[in-house]
């Protein structure tokens, strides 16, 4: 995913600023979504094998393998949208979002009314700055479904991509009401607060959302340059290099 092109200040020489990335698309399982199950008894046994092997594949790291399998399972069932939203998040992740929008724009002429498929067009849309594109997709999500809790935070992060910080904020703070847990959320908020110079209760966000998200390397970065401005360079420095550590594993 693309930083931010809003670079906060107080940032050491030696550590330029970050901004988080968009959040990424998910599968079913990962969000408990109500996209078709491939046990679901119309899903042909081929079709089911063939989705279990994939994602066994990509678990593995063996991704080229599981792109091969999802392209076998989509020329059988080319209605599959559970497939398909599961291959768009393969290739988002492989670096191929163009493949990606493909995938999600197929799976939505199948199931247009899927909140979760519209999210993740719009994070994929996000991340390559179609940001008009986005908020429609988004806000259409948001018709369908005003209390998705991830279509929220999608329209947040737009905000914050194209420098609205008090608006990404405003719905982040009411995402955090409802989900005090929600390290995304947190993340986020805590990016919007430090671009509007709000530097302790940015902090707080962000250390908040490590308590629930403790392998975020951005989130320890964006501390990192919080604890420069506040002219603590022991902390900073404590947080780039956990950045780095797992920036690298």
């Amino acid at each position: 995913m693309m930083d931010s092109s809003g670079q906060p200040g107080g940032e050491t020489q030696n550590e330029p600023p970050q901004g988080g990335s968009e959040p990424t698309p998910t599968r079913p399982e990962e969000t408990g979504s109500t996209l078709p199950d491939p046990s679901d008894d119309n899903t042909q046994p081929s079709v089911r094998a063939e989705l279990d092997r994939a994602q066994a594949l990509e678990r593995q790291g063996r991704t080229a393998e599981a792109v091969g399998h999802y392209r076998a399972i989509i020329g059988e069932d080319p209605m599959n949208v559970r497939a398909r939203n599961d291959f768009a998040v393969l290739l988002e992740r492989a670096g191929k979002p163009e493949e990606a929008l493909e995938q999600l724009e197929s799976a939505l002429e199948s199931d247009p009314e899927s909140v979760e498929l519209l999210c993740n067009l719009g994070s994929i849309l996000t991340a390559l700055r179609r940001y008009d594109e986005a908020e429609d997709i988004l806000r259409r999500a948001l018709r369908i479904s005003p209390a998705s809790v991830p279509t929220r935070i999608g329209v947040a992060v737009v905000n914050f991509r194209r420098g609205l910080y008090e608006e990404a904020e405003a719905i982040l703070a009411t995402v955090v009401e409802l989900e005090p847990d929600n390290a995304v959320a947190l993340f986020y908020r805590g990016e919007s607060l430090h671009r509007l110079g709000r530097v302790h209760l940015a902090v707080d966000s962000l250390q908040r959302s490590l308590e629930i998200a403790p392998d975020n390397a951005r989130a320890y970065r964006a501390l990192g340059i919080l604890y420069d401005r506040r002219h603590m360079p022991d902390r900073a420095a404590e947080m780039y290099k956990k950045a780095r550590e797992l920036e690298g594993s």
